[in-house]
């Protein structure tokens, strides 16, 4: 979350674009993420789910470094790596949402999906506190590498976990309601 709000900053600073520029990259984000969720919804995706999410972490990763080593001169090459990463994005939140709904009992999703969202919220929020802070800091440019540096390294990770790895191999079946 903290990268994603600073698109505006890299644009900006580091491009030196204007209003037009940033709404472009927050457009081509979007058109990234309703692509790839289009696909998703015409095509059955036959591969580990999980391994799909730690791919899209590392690709994800990779367009934060590439924007971050961009010359200025090269805005081009940074929409192309944010629409890349908008693909990246909308696969792993799919992914990641179907994985929940496999392992989790039916009668336990809503509270599931609740509780996840609600913590997520709380390093989001303290990432964008200090997002603008070490940005400036260490520069715009620096984070985005930084920052697509401990996505990878995150993605990486996840592939060397067995118990992550095993995630959605065996649904859970429904069982009695406890409430």
């Amino acid at each position: 979350m903290p990268v994603a709000i600073m698109f505006p900053l890299m644009t900006i600073e580091h491009y030196l674009g204007g209003k037009w520029e940033m709404g472009l990259v927050e457009v081509i984000w979007g058109v990234g993420m309703l692509l790839s969720g289009g696909a998703l919804g015409l095509f059955k995706l036959r591969s580990s789910k999980v391994v799909l999410i730690n791919a899209m972490s590392l690709l994800m990763g990779l367009t934060f470094i590439v924007s971050g080593i961009l010359s200025p001169r090269q805005f081009l090459g940074f929409v192309v790596a944010t629409g890349i990463g908008g693909i990246a994005m909308a696969i792993f939140a799919a992914c990641f949402n179907t994985i929940l709904q496999i392992e989790v009992a039916p009668e336990k999703l809503g509270r599931v999906f609740s509780l996840y969202y609600s913590l997520a919220i709380l390093p989001s929020t303290i990432g964008l506190l200090f997002a603008g802070l070490i940005a400036e800091k260490i520069g715009i440019t620096n984070t985005f590498i930084i920052s697509g540096i401990l996505v990878m390294l995150t993605g990486l990770l996840f592939f060397g976990t067995p118990a992550l790895m095993r995630l959605g191999q065996h649904p859970v079946q429904a069982g009695p309601d406890l409430n």
